[in-house]
């Protein structure tokens, strides 16, 4: 029969408890790190936030909503095929949204496609022709139309 018998057994499942707990913490905040270090701006914003969570102070910006998850950060465009036939906007929205050019080009081309053939586009029919996350679907769709890419029916 496996299990704590003892109290020394006991003590040996705390220690160990919580130094796989300090090590998750550490490599939760190393994967963090690595996610800012690109962007020097958020970078630094993680950096001062960290320093504040160590003095004890409340941090100055909350990251996290009130679902308890954090916002990806913006997507790093640099090199990715497709960025230079972006304008200023549409770059914004790719890093907001975390799409890579080459695909938002396609699903540009198609709502914009279908646009013309039906004389404009509802917010269902986008969902229908791109299959990705229904909040991206929106955020795109949305830009387009006030862009005016395309029109809403």
């Amino acid at each position: 029969m496996a299990g704590i018998k003892t109290f020394i057994s006991a003590r040996m499942y705390e220690r160990l408890k919580k130094s796989r707990e300090e090590e998750r913490l550490k490599r939760s905040m190393l994967s963090e790190v690595l996610q800012y270090i690109q962007d020097s701006t958020a970078c630094q914003q993680w950096l001062s936030h960290q320093a504040a969570i160590d003095a004890g102070l409340a941090p100055s910006t909350p990251t996290s909503s009130n679902s308890g998850r954090r916002s990806a950060p913006p997507l790093n465009l640099t090199g990715l095929p497709g960025t230079e036939k972006l304008n200023e906007k549409e770059k914004e929205l790719c890093q907001v949204v975390r799409l890579v050019p080459g695909a938002y080009l396609e699903y540009k081309s198609a709502l914009m496609s279908e646009c013309t053939k039906q004389g404009g586009l509802r917010l269902a029919q986008a969902r229908a022709l791109i299959k990705i996350d229904v909040n991206k679907t929106r955020k795109i769709y949305d830009f387009l139309v006030r862009e005016g890419y395309i029109s809403k029916i």
